[in-house]
């Protein structure tokens, strides 16, 4: 099974400790598990002539640089062999204190391979040791494992506690017409507990150098008490993605989607996704995504039409250990009925600290303002809402059980609205477990 490339995870030897202070048979098991267990698994497949395997041998006795002239002197004759070659100088230059030599090898692999999880997270984490401390790519999926050959995938399971899960109204009556009614208890804001489910699977052939396709489809179920709507997603996509370097990969595709409420049908259409990602320096990220879905939607009239997203993120490395982010975005939907319709713009800013003993603490804001084209039918009023988020997350990287990685999230939402039915507050956790194998 693969896991992190944990054996140069800050906090692993890498920030705490210096590779030369470490007790020998610690440093031998570290490099072990790097060079089979914790590797990608590219760096996996049979060789044949078990080139790698001899070198990991000499490595886990102790004889480095006799590893580092078997990897040197190999000619790879697969691509899969190439990758293995690459992996294992880096892992033995890294655990020897030698991360100006990893380096190289690590920015090669990214190229190669812009797809595998592992390879961008070892290249951010050898950064981090030189100084050019980069905040890792943000849009790799929590959990993302490495199954074998071109395949990923993800698992998660989470208790989601929360005060008013459905975000009915925090109102008790609602004027219309010159009339005051009461609004009934069950579309009142209401605690809920559930469980959250996710699990996605993904393959990502090479039909290039630098490129790759990658089909994906992914779940994602929020199963409630009955104090809100069970709800059930499911994406499909399939999508080019292509290295223009070490530091840039760009990637389109289209996808599918299909949602229900309840157990019933709700929406469901074709999309368009892009996405771009670069590091303007060694402590820098910018993102720049989009995505447009053109829903139908069952048994409700005046909803279908398109939906369009576009999110810039920029993340910027303090230090190792600080990470700060903001993000913009636009969304636009253009419902068959114009009171439907609306724009919206949100505004986050937030950041990450990673402690010494290895917990990382982050605080995200965001403010989002939405606003509709027309006027209501029913109440007469062109509808205008201000929401304001905040949250907080907890996680450990190397407090593991059985794979398992626990992670925990508050956040606590209020939206106000010009039509009180749609004002509420929410305060929520995702108290989980991820799985990274």
């Amino acid at each position: 099974m693969t896991k992190h490339f944990s054996p140069i995870r800050p906090g692993h030897g890498a920030a705490s400790s210096s590779p030369k202070r470490a007790s020998w048979p610690a440093f031998l098991l570290c490099l072990s598990l790097g060079l089979t267990g914790w590797a990608p698994a590219a760096a996996r497949a049979d060789t044949g002539a078990s080139v790698y395997q001899s070198a990991r041998d000499l490595a886990v006795s102790g004889r480095t640089d006799a590893a580092i002239r078997r990897l040197l002197a190999w000619q790879p004759a697969t691509p899969a062999e190439a990758e293995q070659r690459l992996w294992g100088l880096a892992v033995i230059y890294r655990q020897t204190g030698r991360p100006q030599e990893a380096l190289p090898h690590l920015e090669q692999l990214v190229a190669l391979r812009p797809d595998v999880g592992d390879f961008r997270d070892a290249l951010a984490q050898v950064r981090q040791d030189l100084g050019q401390t980069a905040p890792p790519p943000s849009d790799v999926p929590d959990g993302a494992v490495a199954l074998g050959g071109d395949w990923s995938g993800h698992l998660r399971l989470s208790f989601i506690p929360a005060t008013n899960a459905a975000e009915g109204t925090r109102a008790e009556t609602i004027i219309i017409g010159g009339r005051r009614f009461v609004i009934g208890a069950g579309s009142r804001q209401r605690r809920a507990y559930g469980v959250a489910i996710g699990a996605g699977l993904a393959f990502s052939p090479a039909i290039g150098e630098r490129t790759r396709l990658r089909f994906g489809l992914s779940v994602d179920a929020d199963i409630y008490d009955g104090n809100a709507y069970d709800d059930i997603r499911l994406r499909g996509e399939t999508v080019l993605v292509h290295s223009l370097s070490a530091r840039t990969t760009v990637e389109g595709g289209i996808t599918y989607s299909r949602r229900w409420l309840d157990g019933a049908g709700y929406s469901k259409g074709p999309g368009l996704t892009f996405g771009l990602t670069t590091q303007p320096s060694d402590r820098s990220l910018l993102q720049i995504a989009g995505a447009v879905d053109w829903l139908s939607f069952d048994g409700v009239t005046g909803l279908d039409g398109p939906r369009a997203l576009a999110t810039v993120r920029y993340a910027y490395a303090v230090s190792p250990r600080m990470h700060l982010r903001t993000s913009a975005t636009v969304e636009r939907t253009d419902a068959d009925v114009a009171s439907f319709s609306y724009t919206a713009l949100q505004i986050g800013i937030g950041g990450t600290y990673a402690f010494e003993n290895g917990l990382r603490t982050g605080v995200d804001l965001s403010v989002r303002r939405a606003a509709y084209d027309a006027a209501s039918a029913f109440f007469g009023t062109t509808r205008k809402d201000d929401r304001f988020t905040a949250s907080v997350s907890f996680s450990h990287p190397s407090v593991q059980y059985m794979g398992f990685q626990p992670e925990l999230e508050i956040t606590y939402t209020t939206q106000s609205s010009n039509i009180p039915l749609y004002s509420f507050d929410n305060l929520g956790a995702n108290l989980g477990i991820v799985r990274r194998f």
